[in-house]
C-alpha cells in the first residue's frame, strides 16, 4: 500500500513538473513571438527544450522558476487568508484590557471640558464686572460735570446786548433814568418799547 502511494506521489510530482515546464516554454515562445512580430521577423516555431544543450533552456528554466515562485506566493496568501479567526475569548480579553485606558481617556476629556467651562465662566464674569465698572465711571463723570446754564431768553427787538423781555423798564447806563435795569449801546431791530433810541437813528443808548 505504501509503495502504491509513493508511486502515485512520484507520478503526480512528475506531471506537475512537466506541466510547469510546458507553461514556461509556452511563455518563452510567446515572448519571442511578440518580439519577432514587433521586429517584423519570422515567428519562431514552438519548441520545448529537453536538455541543457537545447536553445532556450536557460530562459525556460528561469520562466519555470518564476512560475513556481508565483505559485508559492499564491499558496502563502491563501493560507494567511484562511487562518482561523480569533476566538471571542481573546477578543473579549483584549477589549477588557483596553477598557481602563478608554475610561481614563474619557475622564481626562471630561475634566478638560469642565476646566474650559469654568475658565469661560470666569472670563465672562470679569468682562461683566469691567463693563459695570466703566458704566459707573461714566455715570460719576457725567454727574460731576457742571451742567450748562439754561439759555436766557433775550428781547428780540434789540441786538448787541441780551435784554430781559420781562423787565419792567430799561434805561441807558450813566443816564438819568431810574431803571430798574440798565444797558449799554444796543441796536434797535424791532419795537423800541423800552424807549432807548430817542433820536430814532436805530441805535439806543449811543
Amino acid at each position: 500500500m505504501l509503495q502504491i502511494f509513493v508511486r502515485m506521489l512520484l507520478w503526480t510530482l512528475a506531471l506537475v513538473v512537466i506541466l510547469i515546464w510546458f507553461v514556461a516554454s509556452a511563455a518563452v515562445w510567446l515572448i519571442e513571438a511578440l518580439i519577432a512580430w514587433r521586429r517584423k521577423a519570422p515567428v519562431p516555431a514552438f519548441h520545448m527544450p529537453r536538455g541543457t544543450s537545447d536553445a532556450g533552456f536557460g530562459r525556460t528554466a528561469a520562466a519555470a522558476a518564476a512560475i513556481v515562485a508565483v505559485l508559492a506566493l499564491i499558496g502563502g496568501s491563501s493560507d494567511s487568508s484562511t487562518a482561523p479567526a480569533k476566538s471571542p475569548a481573546t477578543t473579549a480579553t483584549r477589549a477588557a484590557a483596553t477598557t481602563p485606558d478608554k475610561d481614563r481617556s474619557t475622564e481626562r476629556e471630561t475634566a478638560r471640558k469642565a476646566r474650559a467651562k469654568r475658565a469661560a465662566a470666569h472670563r465672562a464674569a470679569k468682562a461683566r464686572a469691567a463693563r459695570e465698572r466703566r458704566r459707573r465711571e461714566r455715570e460719576t463723570t457725567a454727574a460731576a460735570r457742571p451742567k450748562p446754564a439754561a439759555a436766557r431768553a433775550c428781547d428780540s427787538s434789540y441786538k448787541g446786548a441780551c435784554l430781559d423781555p420781562n423787565a419792567a423798564d430799561y434805561d441807558c447806563q450813566g443816564g438819568s433814568g431810574d431803571g430798574p435795569k440798565y444797558t449799554g449801546t444796543v441796536t434797535v431791530v424791532g419795537d423800541d418799547h423800552f424807549d432807548l433810541d430817542r433820536d430814532g437813528d436805530g441805535t439806543g443808548c449811543d
